[in-house]
Order: C-alpha cells, then sequence, then structure tokens
C-alpha cells in the first residue's frame, strides 16, 4: 500500500483516487482494512498529502488516530517540515499526546540545531509541564540558555521545576559555567527541591575534575529522590 501511495502521488492522480482507496480500506474487516489504511496515509504523508490524510484521520476514533499518528511522526522524524505541518494541524490534547512522542524520539537522538523551532513552538503551544520540561532539556542541550529559561519559568511543579532546572545546570556544567549551574539551582524556589539539585549540582563539579566528564543522570536520580520523600 506504501508503493501505491507513492505511484498515486507520483502519477498525478486526483484526489478521488485516494478516496478510492481509503473506501476500500474501510470496507474491508476492521483488522485488515485499519493495517492497509495505515499503510496508505502513512505513505501519502511521506509524498506530501498531509492535509488530505487529517481528513481521513477525522473519520476514525482516537486511538486509532494516535496509532496511526504514531506511525506517521516514526517515519517523519528525518523531515521536519513534515513534523511542523503534522502538529500545527493537531488540536490540543492530540497535539500534546504527539508533541510528546515527537520530543521523546529526539531526546534519544543527537540533538540537531534545525529542530530549534519545531521544539520551541511546542514549548510555545502547550502548558504541559511534562511536556516544557522536554523542551527545556532539548534546548539546554543545544545550548540555547536564555530560550530554555524562558520555557522553565512556566513548569509549576516543583518536581518537574528541578528536572527542568537541572536539565539547564547539567548543560551549563558542561560549557564549564559554574556560576550559571548554581544560578540555576537557586531558581528552585521549593527549598527542598533546590537544597537537592544544588547538591547535585556540587557532585557534578567533582566529577568534572575528577574524571573530565558528567553524567546525564538528574532526571532519574530525581525520581527516586521523590520516591524516597514519598515515603517518609
Amino acid at each position: 500500500m506504501k508503493e501505491v501511495a507513492v505511484y498515486l502521488k507520483t502519477s498525478n492522480v486526483p484526489k478521488t483516487t485516494y478516496e478510492k482507496f481509503v473506501e476500500i480500506a474501510f470496507s474491508m474487516s476492521s483488522e485488515t482494512g485499519f493495517n492497509v489504511l495505515k499503510s496508505l496515509l502513512v505513505g501519502l504523508v511521506n509524498q506530501g498529502e498531509l492535509e488530505f490524510v487529517i481528513t481521513v484521520l477525522g473519520k476514525l476514533s482516537p486511538d486509532e488516530r494516535l496509532a496511526i499518528l504514531g506511525d506517521i511522526v516514526e517515519t517523519s522524524l528525518d523531515r521536519k517540515e513534515i513534523l511542523s505541518r503534522l502538529l500545527y494541524s493537531l488540536k490540543r490534547l492530540e497535539f500534546e499526546e504527539v508533541a510528546s512522542f515527537v520530543l521523546h524520539r529526539l531526546l534519544e537522538r543527537p540533538v540537531d540545531e534545525r529542530y530549534k523551532h519545531l521544539v520551541e513552538m511546542i514549548g510555545d503551544r502547550t502548558t504541559d509541564d511534562a511536556l516544557l520540561v522536554k523542551v527545556v532539556t532539548y534546548l539546554s542541550k543545544l545550548r540555547d540558555f536564555e530560550y530554555a529559561v524562558r520555557f522553565v519559568q512556566r513548569v509549576r511543579g516543583h518536581y518537574l521545576r528541578s528536572l527542568a532546572f537541572g536539565s539547564i545546570a547539567v548543560a551549563r556544567l558542561k560549557v564549564g559555567d559554574i556560576d550559571g549551574a548554581i544560578d540555576a539551582a537557586f531558581e528552585v524556589k521549593d527549598p527542598k527541591w533546590g537544597s537537592w539539585l544544588l547538591s547535585e549540582i556540587l557532585t557534578k563539579i567533582l566529577e568534572l575534575q575528577v574524571e573530565g566528564q558528567i553524567e546525564e543522570d538528574i532526571e532519574k536520580k530525581a525520581a527516586h529522590q521523590k520516591a524516597f520523600w514519598e515515603k517518609h
């Protein structure tokens, strides 16, 4: 079906031809039809037919939509223009679910300056603290501390706010900015989390002096510390 989608696009066929293939997929048994439809829609997106695909997705259930959107993201990670257009086309709840998946996958890769505006767009549109932390983390890795701080100020929860400032602090330490890292810790307004983050930064400074490298384990240690405090 993906090959059919490529053929349809390169052959410059009318939109009604796409619609006929969609009708065929809908007429099949649910599981088979869905798999055929998913293959077709992913192929069409990769050929630039995003608007048509979004229209078809509107006829599906939320779970089916998210399954197809996830596949579209997975096959489009190297094409930021498709990711941008896709995210712009989604409404709030669906946008945040897809944006979270996009950021998760981007953070698994080496950071790339080309995705900076995409990440900033996600930060501008979301009010979700967890998403904002991912935005801050990516921008910190890009060493764009000005924009990272802009987004971290909108993170409300003490735990996630400490993670966000922790990302900034670790990134600043990696470029030798110890004062900037300590300043980031002081920005955490909750005394408990602020003092914890400062102690972690001091540990990182020792790592830097002894081994010459810094491990990015703030998030893992914060999760452990949160669990510890909740038990005690």
